[in-house]
């Protein structure tokens, strides 16, 4: 799916939450927004590390060449841990956070390089 489609591919109870704060870093990001295909959503708020990282591995399996994973996770220490692994594994990772009833939640787009 390509980022048109992705608002209407998060869960029902997702969309009002997230879909404001997704949009809103797309438009503010148009090169990000071009050319988007996010494959895979996985949704790890209210995991804690490395319970983030382990399932963005996991979720990356499903994710082709060029395409993206889009990722929540709300544990702080998963932006140092998902960045790092993006790093060390040549994947291109785009971040952002966002505030959810004054709670932190962490935005990844991770993409397998082509």
């Amino acid at each position: 799916m390509n980022c048109n489609h992705l608002l209407d591919s998060l869960p029902d109870n997702l969309t009002s939450e997230i879909a404001a704060d997704l949009t809103a870093y797309l438009e503010q990001n148009p090169e990000l927004k071009n050319g988007l295909t996010v494959s895979v959503f996985f949704d790890a708020r209210g995991l804690a590390c490395p319970m983030p990282l382990l399932k963005a591995k996991v979720s990356l399996r499903q994710v082709a060449l060029g395409d993206s994973l889009y990722l929540l996770a709300s544990d702080k220490n998963s932006q140092t841990d998902i960045c790092a692994f993006c790093q060390k594994n040549q994947l291109k990772v785009t971040t952002w956070q966002s505030y959810l009833l004054d709670n932190a939640v962490y935005h990844f787009i991770i993409t397998k390089a082509d």
